[in-house]
């Protein structure tokens, strides 16, 4: 008896879990599939003859045709308020994978598997709350347009500190590894003149990380001083009396 009950219930429910999927499928491009946003952007500059600024416009433009179809592949299925569904369905899986995605750091494989699961999750469930309630078409597009526009607009505000902070910790971890390599201590110029202040010292050659150049800059006057590392059988290049560390080198 349990076992033709399960049965019907997945042939009863057989053309939603498939919707789902399909809802799953699509909104998964949008989200770890970049290359879309170009290639509907050259599309429609080559249509248009629009200038770059399309670019601007091509995430709201493909996430609105990927919800358009969503809700055909919903309506088909028999879902109920099936633009609702699938508008909402996708503004909140855009927030919430976004923010996992960001938080965790994963590899690319974790990320869309998660991804995968998490948007099939919230398409059903919400599908599934909406069908509770009876919304006009028109109702559905206004209150579904607002929400995805709204979470389009707010989750890369919640996102860019999380990304800023990590790449600036592994910039800050990358030159601290630059720093643990050099063969020398860097030096503060020390003489000191009133006719010809010396500049800040700067170090040289750490645009590629390693470095290419290890010297300290500065300049006295229109006269640039260069300090070197340490030379074989010599003493400093430049006998500087304060030591700085390379952390107020950096800053």
């Amino acid at each position: 008896m349990k076992n033709k009950r399960l049965w019907l219930f997945i042939a009863t429910h057989r053309a939603a879990a498939l919707a789902y999927l399909i809802a799953t499928i699509l909104y998964s491009i949008y989200q770890f599939y970049s290359p879309l946003n170009q290639f509907v952007g050259f599309g429609l500059m080559m249509i248009l003859h629009a200038s770059m600024w399309i670019f601007a416009a091509v995430p709201w433009i493909v996430a609105g045709m990927l919800c358009a179809t969503i809700a055909i592949v919903f309506w088909l299925a028999a879902i109920r308020s099936s633009i609702l569904a699938a508008l909402v369905g996708f503004a909140i899986n855009y927030l919430v994978v976004s923010l996992l995605t960001t938080i965790l750091e994963a590899s690319i494989f974790i990320e869309i598997t998660i991804g995968l699961i998490v948007a099939y999750t919230i398409f059903s469930g919400v599908s599934w709350l909406i069908s509770r309630i009876s919304v006009r078409r028109t109702p559905s597009i206004v209150i579904g347009t607002i929400f995805l526009g709204l979470t389009l607009y707010f989750t890369p505000i919640l996102t860019h500190p999380i990304e800023a902070r990590r790449a600036t910790a592994k910039a800050d971890a990358s030159f601290k590894s630059a720093v643990n390599g050099l063969s020398f201590s860097p030096y503060y110029p020390t003489y000191s003149s009133s006719i010809y202040p010396a500049s800040a010292a700067k170090l040289n050659g750490y645009e590629n990380i390693a470095y290419s150049n290890e010297t300290v800059t500065f300049t006295l006057g229109d006269a640039e001083v260069k300090q070197g590392g340490y030379l074989n059988g010599q003493d400093k290049v430049m006998n500087f009396v304060d030591n700085c560390t390379i952390y107020r080198l950096w800053f």
